[in-house]
């Protein structure tokens, strides 16, 4: 009994360095600034690697590899349930995406960081989501195995200080945190807010068999790491991260109202019901909306720079918003003119620098700054329906879910709160740019295909019940 105890001990804290260091090289081995000797030496010999044409299409094909196996492998998993699961129409577009991305990379066959990346991440979310998918063996992972430790990872984050880059708003330093932009900064704080915030909702569900001390103990951590993560959030001045984090808080609030209708979790049991939301729906909209005119009226001149930030969107001097805009009107004449195939991974850039960019602006970069827009730049309409029809079910076939077995409930809540991250990235990636970069990138396809494979989960538990 006790070698067996002990074997077990040892495979679960073996799986959780094992996350640990994964997550570790995906957060921190993209655009970490100052890293320890030893680490950046590594990290510098990998990017100078992956610069050349003939390593980075090596890499492009082992990766192309690795996703066809690992679709095939989650769809053979989801063969009893994929009628009520979808996971063809969802594979299908992720596919259509992958291959429009690949046959633009090798038309044009040039380094492109933005086309590995794209195809980087979502191989990663694929493999995190089939270790969640497995029941039992050395591969198989529990999701809070992933959250955890992301969320340790973002409160440590969230007390990194570094000098060497300083940005600041009226002559406020903006926190960045290891990375070198406090925009991914604010983004990454938003996500391990929500997480942190879910998972001490989650661990209180009855699905979580452990002992009532475990539980609060875990509250309790979820809820200090919140903390610096908060404060991070706020000092960032990252006002598409405060947006998007909201985003996420309120599909979070919202779908912790929809798993309380379920009537048999006494945890989830609410005063205020859905149908009470519905009816009273549009008053509560006239309020919120005279709450935010009667803010801006108040807070127009005040000296909280926090606010003055918020503010500022509403500013048409504001060169940040002027430059965004005018990226914006610059990618959908690009659309506009190349609407199949796009212009190619690099591209964009250039031609928006010498056609599009007017005349009173001289920054080219802030074409990156939306991500939607540039990938329908990059390579044409089709790949940008077939991210959105992908998204779209991604959220719509978990959202069919509704049992009100305790154990499913809590599977459940798990795959809400990896979404309501999700969203956190993908709002974010409208106004900061992040689906092509490693640390954001690889977090966004992690949480959604987490989502996904607790969707899963959750089915195949009402199957085992019916």
């Amino acid at each position: 009994m006790v070698p067996v105890m002990t074997c077990k001990l040892f495979t679960t804290w073996f799986k959780a360095g094992v996350v640990v260091v994964a997550l570790s090289a995906l957060l921190f081995g993209g655009d970490w600034h100052s890293p320890p000797r030893l680490l950046g030496d590594i990290v510098a010999e990998i990017a100078f690697g992956l610069k050349d044409a003939e390593v980075q299409w090596i890499v492009f094909l082992c990766l192309g590899t690795y996703l066809a196996v690992f679709l095939f492998l989650r769809l053979s998993l989801q063969a009893r349930t994929v009628s009520r699961f979808q996971g063809v129409k969802a594979v299908f577009c992720l596919a259509c995406l992958v291959f429009l991305d690949a046959a633009m990379y090798f038309v044009h066959y040039s380094p492109s960081a933005p086309a590995l990346i794209l195809l980087a991440g979502v191989v990663i979310g694929q493999g995190f989501a089939l270790c969640a998918t497995v029941r039992r063996g050395l591969f198989s992972l529990s999701i809070l195995h992933v959250l955890f430790p992301l969320v340790s990872l973002l409160a440590l984050a969230s007390a990194w200080q570094d000098g060497s880059h300083i940005y600041e708003y009226r002559l406020v330093v903006r926190l960045t945190g290891p990375w070198n932009n406090p925009n991914i900064f604010g983004l990454l704080m938003g996500v391990g807010l929500v997480l942190a915030l879910g998972s001490a909702v989650s661990v209180r569900s009855p699905g979580w068999n452990q002992r009532r001390m475990w539980r609060h103990i875990c509250i309790i951590l979820c809820l200090l790491a919140a903390l610096p993560m908060a404060r991070g959030l706020l000092q960032s001045y990252s006002r598409g991260a405060w947006l998007a984090t909201g985003c996420g808080a309120v599909y979070l609030a919202g779908f912790y109202l929809w798993v309380s209708d379920f009537g048999t979790c006494k945890f989830f049991q609410l005063p205020i019901k859905p149908h009470w939301l519905q009816k009273n729906g549009l008053a509560l909209a006239i309020v919120l909306f005279s709450s935010v005119v009667l803010l801006f009226w108040g807070f127009r001149e005040t000296e909280w720079h926090a606010a003055r930030r918020v503010l500022s969107v509403a500013d048409s001097a504001d060169f940040s918003s002027r430059n965004r805009i005018s990226a914006w009107i610059g990618d959908l004449q690009i659309i506009a003119e190349h609407p199949w195939f796009g212009v190619g991974w690099n591209g964009s850039e250039p031609l928006y620098e010498h056609y599009y960019l007017p005349s009173k602006l001289s920054e080219s970069a802030a074409i990156e700054m939306n991500d939607f827009l540039l990938l329908g730049a990059a390579l044409g309409m089709p790949a940008f329906f077939c991210l959105a029809t992908y998204l779209w079910l991604s959220f719509k076939e978990n959202a069919k879910l509704k049992i009100g077995n305790p154990e499913v409930a809590g599977a459940n809540w798990l795959g809400g709160t990896c979404r309501a991250s999700a969203i956190v990235l993908l709002v974010g990636f409208w106004f900061d740019g992040g689906l092509f970069q490693l640390p954001t990138a690889a977090v966004f396809w992690v949480l959604l295909e987490l989502g996904g494979a607790q969707s899963y989960k959750a089915i195949r538990q009402i199957d085992e019940i019916f």
